[in-house]
């Protein structure tokens, strides 16, 4: 898998790029968000959710909640498993069951269930530069997280 990655310089950038993606993306899609706190995670989900017709001010973070669902032009499925100590949790809280949805699956903090997720993803991994500014790398697996890639990095600020 090669990566790229793309320059925010704020957020809006980042939110704009979260439209552009979520412009991109079929039912069932999975995006997978990391970074550490406050380096645009939730920002580029509500940048998703306008792209899907849903009110920016509606999107909030749900790492009390688990999950958030959305109803827009396609369902948005809004995970954080930040609060999680183990995948094993993910079970009682029917994560599985979202995987057979017909809608976009949005997960920060993925990294305590790697090994749960199906083979087509895209991940975008956020680091904070500065006060403002991001380094976003864009890495896809699978088909159809590909071809969202490849948009993506013609059409955005990036390198290699």
């Amino acid at each position: 898998m090669a990566e790229n990655f793309i320059i925010s310089k704020n957020e809006e950038q980042t939110r704009k790029l979260g439209e552009w993606i979520g412009q991109k993306l079929k039912a069932g899609q999975i995006i997978l968000l990391t970074g550490e706190l406050g380096s645009g995670k939730t920002v580029m989900v509500k940048g998703i959710g306008r792209a899907l017709g849903i009110e920016e001010k509606k999107i909030t973070s749900p790492s009390y909640t688990l999950i958030n669902e959305y109803q827009g032009d396609s369902p948005l499925y809004h995970m954080d498993l930040y609060r999680l100590n183990s995948a094993d949790e993910l079970y009682d809280i029917g994560f599985e069951e979202y995987f057979k949805k017909r809608g976009i699956i949005v997960i920060e903090w993925p990294e305590i269930a790697d090994e749960v997720f199906p083979s087509d993803y895209l991940k975008l991994k956020f680091e904070i530069l500065n006060i403002n500014k991001r380094k976003i790398l864009v890495e896809a697996c699978g088909k159809k997280s590909s071809k969202v890639k490849e948009g993506l990095t013609v059409n955005a600020d990036s390198g290699n």
